[in-house]
């Protein structure tokens, strides 16, 4: 268990990936904290770079996720936990990717509407929060047909989690 730390996004980020610095819960000072640990690293600019996942939104002091976007200038922001609807304008205005996380068609639409850059699925098999209501197998192909069909072509879908046969 634990929170993804400052030095681990930005390791993340040098291996081509896209870290994340993890809020899991702390203070939005945790946060800032582990952000300037991440920027102290060596990064490759030419890279994704690295970004923030915000959970528990609904329990942020309003504009707080506004004024951190703002403050910090994070590439990718994953939020998960909350109403998208409320908070996607704030990260998206800023020049940030926006991620959020969906365990079936329904969610995954819902936050392509709101402007979502990609959907991370979790399937029943990937255990946690993924409302146990499709194998990511079946999720991930009726998800991109659902999207499409919608007009959301453009929306990134990433498969998480594992992958299980019973």
């Amino acid at each position: 268990g634990g929170t993804a730390s400052g030095r681990l996004a930005a390791a993340v980020s040098n291996a081509g990936g896209i870290g994340l610095v993890g809020s899991g819960g702390h203070t939005i000072d945790f946060l800032r904290t582990e952000w300037r640990a991440a920027q102290t690293c060596k990064h490759n600019a030419d890279l994704l770079g690295f970004g923030m996942n915000i959970k528990s939104l609904d329990s942020l002091p309003a504009d707080t996720l506004g004024d951190l976007v703002r403050e910090l200038r994070p590439a990718h922001v994953y939020l998960s936990f909350g109403s998208l609807e409320k908070y996607a304008r704030e990260v998206l205005d800023n020049g940030a990717a926006l991620y959020s996380n969906a365990g079936d068609v329904a969610v995954a639409l819902q936050h392509a509407s709101h402007g979502a850059t990609c959907v991370v699925l979790q399937g029943s098999d990937a255990g946690g929060h993924t409302h146990h209501r499709a194998s990511l197998m079946a999720l991930l192909p009726e998800c991109r047909s659902a999207l499409d069909d919608a007009g959301f072509t453009e929306t990134l879908l990433v498969a998480a989690g594992g992958v299980a046969d019973g």
